[in-house]
């Protein structure tokens, strides 16, 4: 899948080498990237990720790893405990509950482009004016509308390279609800929201609070309910 997305232009390091280290841990061994930089959540920079999004169109259809169906378990099923994490302190139980009433249980995306699975700036590289995607071993197959969602969130809710200007999230939004929807693109808005707070408990547990603020704050923006108290 990967190898058919990089013949079409979808620049990705090729694999060297995977296996499993004596200690059960999987690893993998990609080309090194030169003469590139980390990706900036500036008008240029999230513009050509955007446009290399469009050439995920369609790629998903050789895999088994499926995103829609994984993000629909992390909102209905507490698939990865992330859910549980999150009702362990009032704010981020608040979040979970106004992610659950914004969503439809009926819904899942659709499941036939490729999907990055991690897309976040710390995983974009820019090498002579093209975005290059590291650390694609979870990629598999969804809706690309995913990874809009989950690069333009977390570069408004993440602050570590500043956030982004407004008209850039706002082509994002509007490309992702093209793609799947209103509702859809909450959906994997939100799908994504869960695990990012949860992965917060353990990595960052000082700053959940103002990530939860964050993204409630971004919810808003996409016109979802808050919860009544």
């Amino acid at each position: 899948m990967l190898d058919a997305a990089r013949d079409a232009g979808w620049t990705s390091p090729r694999w060297l080498a995977t296996g499993v280290a004596p200690d059960g841990r999987q690893f993998l061994i990609e080309e090194l990237i030169d003469d590139a930089r980390r990706a900036r959540p500036d008008q240029d920079d999230l513009a050509l990720v955007l446009g290399a999004n469009r050439l995920q169109a369609g790629r998903g259809t050789s895999v088994t790893r499926d995103w829609s169906r994984w993000n629909w378990r992390v909102l209905w099923e507490d698939e990865g405990g992330y859910g549980a994490t999150l009702r362990r302190r009032p704010d981020s139980a608040g979040l979970l509950e106004r992610i659950l009433a914004a969503n439809d249980r009926e819904l899942v995306p659709p499941n036939d482009d490729l999907v990055h699975g991690d897309c976040v700036l710390d995983n974009i590289l820019i090498q002579r004016g093209r975005p290059v995607f590291v650390d694609a071993e979870h990629a598999g197959r969804g809706t690309r509308a995913y990874d809009l969602a989950t690069l333009i969130y977390e570069a408004n809710v993440g602050g570590e390279h500043g956030t982004p200007p407004d008209e850039i999230t706002t082509r994002y939004v509007d490309e992702g609800m093209r793609l799947v929807g209103k509702e859809g693109f909450v959906h994997c808005v939100t799908s994504s929201m869960i695990e990012f707070i949860g992965f917060g408990f353990e990595h960052w547990a000082d700053d959940v609070a103002g990530h939860v603020a964050k993204c409630e704050a971004f919810l808003d923006r996409l016109g979802v309910p808050r919860q009544i108290s």
